[in-house]
């Protein structure tokens, strides 16, 4: 599975209806932001990336990969242009369906001169929508991703080119059910997993998005970007489990414990708040910069839990042989590289 790539700038070129500007930026937005192709993705009961599926003709198998098939991704720009889901069939059955939805036939899908930005063309096999200048936005296939090409570049004669011409609204979000919450993913090639380890089966690979979560355990500890994690988050919607450490905002979403009981508990109960201020900060293993390095923060709050006497640091003017455990940042930080006193009164490691 592929990548988006954006081999030529992917927005609205000329004069587009504001249902055409919301439908291209939709799908170039999915270009930029990296979603990959998957044969049968955007198919589900809803518009929307949805796992791919298995094609053994094809030499691939895409149902541990998320994102969309050409006609899913139309499906997709014009749900969020309209809100008006014209069905989750394929290409064979894209025209009917559009046409049953607010969809015109151009006369002549042959004459280029006569696309608009926001038409969508439909060839056997493969679908794609016109931004202006020749160009389209499609999701091309697994060795490419989610492309912007010339129109020329597909060969073949159309069998018609469609024009939105109904009504429609923006759909609102997607309800979030009660416990639950929307996050956001901020990184890229995140994988989705079946426990909340990264050995456990891989259920999908995202790219930046928001989904909904319903609960949270702890499993194994992730690094990545200098910040620390070790809860897992369970999304329905992407079934299965992103490590925290993946999405923005807070450490602990405090939702509720996956499988029942209490919700999870904070992760640094009984301890302090305290301030690093300092940039590049290491976090050690142990209470000495001899020990193995954990991660490198700017500054930032987090959670001590305890402290212990090491290795005495000097920094800016002030010496120290404190260090303070951190659950959240997986390690020790030295007290010199915090605000406030040189002496937290946490109990002992």
């Amino acid at each position: 599975m592929t990548s988006a790539s954006a081999n030529e700038g992917c927005y609205v070129r000329g004069q587009a209806s504001a249902v055409a500007k919301t439908a291209i930026a939709t799908a170039c937005d999915e270009v930029k932001k990296g979603t990959h192709y998957t044969w049968g993705g955007g198919h589900g009961s809803k518009p929307g990336p949805t796992h791919g599926q298995n094609n053994p003709s094809g030499g691939y198998d895409d149902t541990h990969d998320f994102g969309f098939d050409c006609s899913g991704l139309m499906r997709w720009a014009y749900y969020k242009a309209t809100g008006v889901d014209y069905g989750s069939g394929g290409t064979s059955s894209q025209p009917g369906d559009m046409l049953a939805h607010g969809f015109k036939a151009l006369p002549n899908p042959t004459d280029r001169g006569s696309y608009q930005p926001g038409d969508v063309i439909v060839w056997s096999g493969h679908t794609a929508m016109v931004i202006g200048d020749g160009l389209m936005v499609q999701a091309q296939g697994n060795a490419y991703g989610l492309t912007v090409k010339r129109i020329s570049s597909h060969g073949g004669t159309p069998r018609g080119v469609y024009r939105y011409g109904g009504g429609g609204h923006t759909p609102p979000p997607e309800p979030v059910p009660s416990g639950s919450r929307r996050l956001e993913i901020y990184a890229t090639d995140v994988s989705v997993r079946k426990d909340a380890t990264s050995r456990s089966q891989k259920m999908g690979v995202v790219q930046p998005r928001a989904a909904i979560f319903s609960c949270q355990k702890r499993g194994e500890r992730v690094n990545a970007r200098g910040h620390t994690n070790d809860l897992w988050s369970y999304s329905p919607e992407l079934h299965g489990y992103v490590n925290n450490v993946f999405m923005r905002g807070e450490s602990d979403y405090h939702l509720k414990a996956c499988g029942g009981g209490n919700p999870a508990p904070a992760p640094h109960s009984g301890g302090r708040r305290l301030t690093i201020y300092a940039t590049d900060v290491n976090v050690r293993a142990d209470a000495t910069s001899a020990s193995a390095r954990k991660a490198t923060v700017q500054p930032r709050t987090a959670s001590f839990t305890c402290q212990k006497r090491g290795e005495r640091v000097n920094a800016r003017g002030y010496s120290n042989d404190l260090w303070s455990f951190s659950p959240e940042l997986g390690g020790y930080v030295n007290n010199v590289f915090m605000k406030g006193p040189s002496n937290y009164g946490l109990p002992g490691c």
